[in-house]
């Protein structure tokens, strides 16, 4: 898509400010009025930055809310059972779904990380615009990372196989007992989750996979689920 005038911008926020709202309560949300706005200024801040850094797909920016930003939400809506201190969004990329978590869950920690600096540097700049103080963004590997606090839950969304995952996070997994990972994916899981077969029997004591099957999960689209795991 071609960069759009600041009227076709505006225009395109109020009409999707509509649709939030909407999204906040029928799926009983309990969002205030200034988290609505904070998810606004996320979603401008995706498509203006996406001009310049490749954040979302060029030809998805017009689902930027609707698709992706509302898809993170699915952390805040399918697991509300949990109440985590401090978590990492691990190949955040632009930010899905480590912001609309922090704005979401202001008492919780989080920690974006991504391997590419330019993106951590645009995900700093929109921390800082909105002073979203839960939230950091590290430009670092899983693997490389000097871990400086514990972390009680990883999330990914899209990022690699559940064994790839696995393998990436062994050391954090060593210094988090009981850590939970929350991966937003589509695709193949069966194939996938036979892949970590022994890990399943020695590590994890609850698995959980949960549909996207929320109101607006058409929007998000076909075939994907939040899967749970619970580590020993």
């Amino acid at each position: 898509m071609d960069f759009v005038s600041r009227e076709t911008l505006e225009k395109w926020i109020f009409v999707e400010s509509g649709y939030l709202e909407e999204f906040n309560e029928k799926n009983r949300m309990g969002l205030t009025s200034d988290q609505l706005e904070l998810l606004l200024a996320y979603a401008r801040f995706l498509w203006e930055t996406n001009q310049v850094i490749n954040l979302v797909s060029r030809k998805d920016e017009i689902n930027i809310l609707r698709k992706h930003i509302c898809h993170g939400l699915a952390l805040s809506i399918l697991s509300r059972e949990y109440q985590f201190k401090s978590v990492l969004d691990l190949g955040t990329g632009g930010g899905i779904p480590g912001i609309p978590y922090a704005i979401t869950h202001p008492d919780t920690s989080v920690i974006l990380m991504d391997s590419i600096q330019k993106k951590i540097t645009a995900l700093e700049s929109f921390i800082q615009l909105t002073g979203l103080k839960n939230t950091r963004a590290i430009r670092s590997r899983s693997e490389e990372w000097k871990q400086d606090q514990p972390v009680d839950a990883i999330f990914s969304r899209g990022v690699g196989t559940l064994k790839d995952m696995l393998n990436w996070t062994k050391s954090l997994r060593k210094n988090s007992k009981g850590m939970v990972y929350l991966f937003l994916k589509g695709g193949d899981l069966e194939s996938e989750f036979s892949e970590i077969a022994g890990f399943m029997k020695n590590e994890i004591h609850n698995v959980q996979v949960k549909p996207v099957t929320f109101w607006g999960a058409d929007q998000i689209g076909e075939d994907k689920s939040l899967i749970i795991l619970e580590t020993k």
